[in-house]
């Protein structure tokens, strides 16, 4: 009703105007009778409500009951953390202490918080010690599969990692036995890796041939490298000579930053040849030993090898070092990383006659824990490298053995 179009009104007078839902009465004029009704879609509007995320400072309005998160790179002004409009007309920071009912008014600061820590604002617990909520719900896994990648960070963190990879296990492998490029495809919800990478075998040098138009072998040729995307690469092993010099072991290769070190080792040496006998002409000439992984570096862990073979998991074998049987024959391949023996000569009788091959140098191997730059679906490249081919035995009357050939590389993945 439109109040101004009535007439004959006397004093104490009320009449309802129904377009601003507002009670006048009537004194010498129209006066309002208290504040305008409120409909149902009004009252959420008026209800204390959680207001959002300011940087720095307070809203500059807010209802009794409202609620509201204070961020910053540290806590002056105004101390980080959700803030309450309090009866009595007092502002209050809520903590993990505060009362039940408080506290779970700090569940609707939940992703503004988590916001704030990935941002570089602080962490989770320079906010009222909220870092306690997200490690509790870290424990609930159907939780964690339902979290947005990247959304927060808590101990290591909840960014799309499946929960066996909060405390990575390791429990699923896949390895890569070369020589060959490969791709491995980063399965959902994995951001930590264990990865061992094995450089290839060099190959043994090729021994001397005896009597009549004699020459002499040719050397081994060196292992190639193995890698694991831009994280990780090791070097092959060198060939050994044909002279009897063993070839030298791979070393370890590039180290990622992100990485974290577990372990592993140089290749050794191949070794040279030896003789035994007793007269000129009644010895026996053996080729050089292929090399094996040498001497521990850091704390690699030898359980890889053989863990989890109940579960039908592929391992890592580290091998026994490649022989040559005897003279004139030929050394025996390298293992997996392992260098090649090198092959046979002949008539040794301590020193003289003509010089076995050196062993092949293995392969370096290393083992570290990544966290991958990689989201899922994503290919990471995989390379094994070839083993050294084994140098040719020499001719003669007697024929010198060839080099064994060294072992390809190896890459092992864990997640």
């Amino acid at each position: 009703t439109a109040r101004n179009a009535l007439t004959g009104m006397i004093f104490g007078d009320s009449v309802y105007q129904t377009d601003t839902r507002q009670w006048y009465i009537y004194t010498t004029s129209w006066i309002a009778d208290g504040l305008p009704q409120l409909t149902p879609t009004d009252i959420p509007a008026l209800a204390a409500h959680y207001l959002g995320r300011y940087n720095a400072a307070h809203p500059t309005s807010y209802s009794l009951g409202d609620w509201w998160l204070v961020y910053d790179t540290d806590d002056s002004p105004i101390q980080r953390g959700v803030w309450y409009y309090a009866p009595g007309g007092t502002i209050t920071r809520i903590t993990i202490s505060s009362s039940v009912e408080l506290v779970g008014k700090m569940m609707s600061a939940f992703i503004d918080i988590a916001w704030a820590e990935k941002n570089g604002y602080g962490t989770a617990a320079d906010y009222g010690g909220f870092d306690v909520m997200f490690n509790a719900l870290g424990a609930v896994s159907a939780f964690i599969d339902g979290l947005t990648v990247n959304q927060l960070t808590l101990l290591g963190s909840l960014n799309g990692i499946a929960p066996d990879q909060i405390v990575p296990n390791f429990t699923h492998r896949v390895r890569y036995d070369g020589p060959g490029t490969f791709y491995w495809t980063v399965p959902e919800n994995v951001k930590f890796v264990r990865v061992t990478v094995r450089g290839a075998g060099g190959g043994g040098g090729g021994g001397d041939g005896y009597g009549g138009s004699t020459t002499h072998g040719t050397n081994g040729s060196n292992g190639a490298s193995s890698s694991f995307g831009g994280y990780l690469e090791v070097s092959g092993g060198n060939g050994g000579t044909h002279d009897g010099t063993g070839g030298s072991g791979g070393t370890y290769g590039t180290q990622d930053a992100s990485s974290s070190i577990t372990g592993g080792r140089n290749g050794k040496s191949g070794g040279n040849h030896t003789a035994e006998g007793d007269s000129w002409e009644a010895g026996t000439a053996y080729g050089g030993i292929g090399g094996i992984p040498g001497h521990s570096i850091g704390i690699y862990n030898d359980s890889v090898e053989s863990s989890n073979i109940a579960n039908n998991l592929y391992n890592i074998w580290l091998g026994a070092a490649a022989l040559c049987p005897g003279s004139g024959a030929n050394g025996y391949n390298g293992y997996a990383g392992n260098g090649g023996a090198g092959g046979g000569g002949h008539f040794f009788y301590k020193v003289g006659g003509s010089n076995s091959g050196g062993g092949g140098g293995a392969g370096a191997i290393r083992q570290q824990i990544f966290k991958l730059n990689e989201s899922a679906g994503s290919d990471i490249t995989i390379v094994c490298g070839i083993g050294g081919a084994g140098g040719a035995g020499g001719i003669g009357d007697y024929p010198g053995g060839a080099g064994g050939r060294g072992g390809d590389g190896q890459v092992m993945i864990e997640w």
